[in-house]
């Protein structure tokens, strides 16, 4: 059974859900990296000592918040999938009413 909020438009197997979010969950990047493009716009400005030690405390703050959500499955893959299908399938109704529009007259 998906945990989503969202029901699918596309009918379609929970396993099939549960497959694709498989995929997606085992082929995931988990390192979480904290990267600065220019870290020394900081140092220069206010020196390193302060940037570290900031770094340091985001750090912890972000891989907790990350292990979390990691934890508690949020953003879960059945979600996001859930959501592409939807917006692919109202994109696909949407293209379809005005072609069935253009061809009547409306």
């Amino acid at each position: 059974m998906t945990n989503t909020n969202e029901k699918c438009l596309i009918p379609l197997p929970d396993e099939i859900l549960e497959e694709m979010a498989d995929i997606l969950e085992s082929n995931f990047d988990y390192e979480n990296t904290v990267d600065f493009d220019d870290p020394d716009e900081f140092v220069d400005h206010y020196g390193q000592k302060l940037y570290d030690k900031t770094i340091e405390i985001f750090k912890e703050k972000w891989y907790r918040v990350l292990g979390e959500a990691i934890q508690y499955g949020f953003p879960s893959f059945q979600e996001c999938l859930v959501e592409a299908l939807n917006a692919e399938t109202r994109e696909d109704i949407q293209k379809q009413a005005a072609e069935i529009h253009k061809k009547i007259g409306v």
